[in-house]
């Protein structure tokens, strides 16, 4: 097998011989997933995750009574989560319920699907998963980072790990990546492996950033449905603007969450909390000015659809910018420009 397989080889994994010692590198949904199945199939299991907690992306920001959740915080086929559920032997009601949330959207492009959120936020997502995988006897190693592998007669031998200041070496079989892409294949055995993927990367044309506002208000929005997308200039502004050159960008549609809505618990009493997603220009930069400029605007048009004031109303705000490579953890990193970062991977 080749040097960290990724997730679509998992099915071939599943037929192969029993009592092999498989690495997943990062505790991510994929990442859990793929350990789930391959301890189902017979295999001892071990994930290595950096951070202190499981989830990749799914992670939560907790600060000053507010909660929120730095990824989705909904899905469209929640038949996917069943059925992955099913395929492990277990069954997502018996964790979690969901619901049906239809946006107030005030356009629609053709084909729109109805949002589903999990009840308790995608956070009961990761926790409901991460159960079921050590219900398989998966075993999860926090705050310790995979730094590289050795390789042995072509194939995976050692998997060298880190942990605060402590280095050690552990057999494996065969090593799955549930990171980024980027970071596994940075860290490649061979320095030709790591030169081509490089490469590779360097042609990749790079998609819409996005900038994410967590916000908390002293007040309620009693007018506003939990999920709004703001496309009021029409879809087809909003198509032109992410085309646009980064010195043109603008904020044409953003979509706007009020998680408190469904589960005050996530605000101080009446207190409200605002998620808000923008799509930015491919190539755009990231700065305190843009951030600024882009939250004033959104805040304006906010404040039009719920006939509030808000700007003397906002007691908390956190913002993180999901695009700009980090080439010191191989990763895509959540990089807020002003107060305490929670140290969030996104």
């Amino acid at each position: 097998m080749n040097e960290w397989p990724l997730n679509r080889n998992l099915a071939n994994w599943r037929h192969s011989s029993l009592g092999v010692h498989v690495v997943v590198v990062g505790a991510s949904l994929g990442g859990i997933f793929a350990a789930a199945h391959l301890a189902r199939a017979g295999h001892t299991v071990t994930v290595y995750e950096k951070d202190s907690c499981v989830g990749g992306r799914a992670r939560g920001l907790v600060r000053d009574g507010f909660r929120f959740e730095v990824c989705p915080t909904w899905y469209w086929k929640p038949a996917e989560h069943d059925r992955w559920f099913a395929e492990i032997g277990a069954s997502r009601t018996e964790h979690y319920d969901m619901r049906r949330v239809d946006p107030n959207a005030g356009e629609q492009p053709s084909g729109f699907f109805g949002l589903w959120y999990p009840d308790g936020g995608f956070a009961k997502v990761v926790e409901s998963m991460y159960k079921v995988a050590q219900s398989h006897g998966v075993r999860f190693v926090l705050t310790t980072e995979v730094t590289g592998t050795r390789s042995s007669g072509g194939r995976t031998s050692r998997v060298y790990v880190r942990s605060n200041c402590d280095e050690d070496e552990v057999h494996a079989d065969a090593v799955v990546a549930g990171s980024d892409y980027l970071y596994a294949e940075n860290k490649q055995p061979t320095t030709h492996s790591r030169l081509r993927f490089m490469e590779k990367w360097s042609r990749k044309r790079r998609a819409p950033a996005v900038l994410n506002y967590y916000v908390g208000l002293n007040k309620k929005l009693p007018s506003l449905a939990q999920r709004s997308f703001f496309c009021d200039p029409g879809w087809d502004e909003h198509r032109s603007a992410v085309r646009a050159t980064p010195s043109r960008q603008g904020v044409p549609l953003f979509y706007l969450d009020i998680p408190t809505i469904a589960d005050p618990s996530r605000a101080p009493e009446g207190h409200e909390a605002l998620t808000v997603a923008v799509p930015c220009v491919p190539g755009i930069e990231d700065s305190a000015e843009l951030r600024e400029q882009q939250f004033t605007t959104v805040l304006d048009r906010i404040e039009k659809a719920s006939g509030e004031s808000l700007h003397d109303a906002v007691v908390f705000r956190e913002s993180s910018w999901l695009g700009a490579r980090n080439t010191s953890r191989k990763s895509f990193r959540y990089n807020p420009v002003a107060g305490s970062s929670p140290g969030l991977l996104l």
